[in-house]
């Protein structure tokens, strides 16, 4: 049997303790089975990038430390920041991800756009 995996070759039952009764097969390989995806597979109308936009907004909510904020959104959506420069790598164990430059710019930006009250 194969492992479930995750992003970079993390093994998912490992990491989060799932079975192999939790995964299923994409593309020959086995993938975890999260209610997320499930709920998203008859989703193909949804514009990631405001998806992206509304979690980089929500994520200047939790900045701390000097660039830090917490991790807690859709795992998707965080790859998809890092992949446009916008946070550190979310994965691994801290619970947390740094903003880059311009992600935190951006972040607060967005958060403003978004969630200020409108007079």
């Amino acid at each position: 049997m194969r492992p479930c995996t995750r992003f970079g070759g993390k093994y998912m039952a490992s990491a989060t303790g799932l079975s192999l009764a939790r995964c299923r097969v994409v593309d020959g390989s086995l993938a975890p089975i999260d209610a997320a995806s499930d709920r998203r597979a008859g989703m193909k109308d949804i514009d990631t990038d405001r998806i992206d936009e509304a979690v980089l907004a929500l994520l200047y909510l939790g900045l701390h430390d000097g660039g830090r904020t917490w991790k807690g959104f859709d795992w998707d959506a965080m790859n998809r920041l890092h992949e446009k420069g916008f946070i550190s790598d979310p994965v691994g164990k801290a619970k947390s991800v740094v903003f880059t430059e311009e992600g935190e710019r951006r972040s607060e930006e967005l958060f403003r756009e978004l969630f200020a009250v409108r007079r």
